[in-house]
C-alpha cells in the first residue's frame, strides 16, 4: 500500500463533503479563503453524485413539460 499524506486526506475530505456537507461548510473545514478554491481545486462530482444530479434534472424537465402541457390545455 502506498503512502497516505495530508494532501490525500484533504481530497478525501472534499469528496466526502460533497456528499454530506454544503460547499461553504467544506470550504471552512479545508480552511480555504473562498469557495472558488474549494470548487475549482477539489471540484468534480463522484459518478454517483453526477447520476443523482442528472436524475433530478430529468425529473425537472419532465415536470416542466407536464406543467406547460397542462397550462396550454387549460387556456384552450
Amino acid at each position: 500500500m502506498g503512502w497516505i499524506g495530508w494532501h490525500t486526506f484533504r481530497h478525501s475530505l472534499s469528496a466526502w463533503g460533497k456528499e454530506a456537507l454544503k460547499l461553504e461548510e467544506t470550504k471552512e473545514l479545508l480552511r480555504h479563503s473562498n469557495v472558488q478554491t474549494t470548487s475549482d481545486v477539489y471540484g468534480g462530482l463522484s459518478l454517483e453524485a453526477k447520476r443523482a444530479a442528472q436524475g433530478r434534472l430529468v425529473k425537472f424537465v419532465h415536470r416542466a413539460g407536464r406543467d406547460e402541457q397542462n397550462s396550454s390545455a387549460n387556456s384552450d
